[in-house]
């Protein structure tokens, strides 16, 4: 607490102006103990950012800190693709490759076409989405999310299941009748674990733990459920 009264109090003083006072989330404790818990505890940094403008989702500061200090990979993830321009999304995936020579970006949206039904515009020519009843996994968007942490991992871990849990949503047509189900609501039990300090042990029993983090309104939580192909948050 200590530490981070000296943090916020400097922070302050150089980043003064009337106009710019820090928000409540970034005058919270509990708020940076979850993100520093995240980059603690996890092997890869996964980074969701809106396609919309990126650059003002990913500060600079993160990636320094996780790859040159941390010694630890990061993913930037391009959510909402399907709301910009193909050419602005490829000058985006680009920007990022050379501005950052380690990172590795993924291009994803949480509803393709087989997770919407219905025309995706408006009679004023704004898009919309509606959403099928029963959700699939956005299983193209997965795929490139295991691509990249597989080229990091390399054979170290085994993640054949979740390549071939890809597969298998792939190959499943989408049935007819899916409108008219419900959205599968799945319970997350969550681990309750005290803040002590501990060593993290890269691949651990031999499991990937992906940290995923965002700017509020990125679509974290929509990029969970359409990896997942079920609503496992809210």
């Amino acid at each position: 607490e200590r530490y981070f009264f000296k943090y916020v109090t400097a922070m302050e003083k150089s980043h003064f102006d009337d106009m710019k006072s820090l928000s409540y989330c970034e005058l919270n404790i509990e708020t940076w103990r979850q993100l520093w818990r995240v980059f603690e505890l996890s092997d890869i940094i996964l980074v969701i950012v809106d396609a919309r403008f990126p650059n003002l989702m990913f500060p600079p500061s993160i990636y320094n800190y996780v790859n040159t200090i941390l010694k630890k990979n990061v993913v930037i993830l391009l959510n909402k693709i399907d709301l910009v321009e193909s050419e602005v999304v490829l000058a985006w995936k680009k920007y990022f490759e050379e501005k950052y020579k380690e990172i590795k970006v993924v291009l994803f949206t949480s509803y393709p076409s087989y997770n919407l039904r219905g025309s995706n515009e408006n009679k004023h020519g704004l898009k919309i989405r509606r959403r099928r009843g029963k959700q699939r996994m956005a299983s193209e968007g997965a795929m490139e999310v295991y691509q990249a942490c597989s080229s990091i991992v390399k054979d170290i871990v085994d993640l054949s299941s979740w390549l071939n849990k890809i597969k298998n949503e792939m190959s499943t047509p989408v049935a007819e009748g899916d409108d008219e189900e419900e959205v599968e609501i799945g319970r997350v039990e969550e681990e309750v674990k005290d803040f002590d300090f501990e060593e993290h042990e890269l691949y651990q029993n031999g499991v990937l733990t992906v940290g995923t983090i965002g700017f509020p309104n990125v679509g974290k939580s929509s990029v969970l459920n359409a990896l997942m192909g079920r609503k496992v948050v809210s």
